[in-house]
């Protein structure tokens, strides 16, 4: 993981700044008109994501498949379940 974050911000933080700032504005995406799966991974002990935020956006998104996991924080998921998110993925 540290190659890929190292790897991702090779060039410097503008791409991960933007996206930030994406999250304050309008997406202009109806969300329950999305009828593709969308796989939403939230831990209840998240402290970077608010877990209301997954489980609204589960509730919301037309296509969720959700992963609403109380017992688990922003890292864990990628710890303890990458293997299942990339089948989850790939299928």
């Amino acid at each position: 993981m540290a190659a890929v974050w190292r790897e991702g911000l090779r060039h410097g933080y503008w791409g991960w700044f933007d996206d930030d700032l994406a999250f304050t504005r309008p997406w202009n995406v109806a969300i329950e008109d999305i009828g593709v799966p969308v796989h939403v991974w939230q831990g209840g002990d998240d402290r970077m994501v608010p877990y209301a935020h997954g489980e609204w956006l589960a509730a919301h998104c037309g296509g969720a498949c959700p992963h609403l996991l109380p017992d688990h924080s922003h890292l864990t998921l990628v710890v303890d379940s990458m293997a299942t998110i990339l089948d989850e993925l790939i299928a």
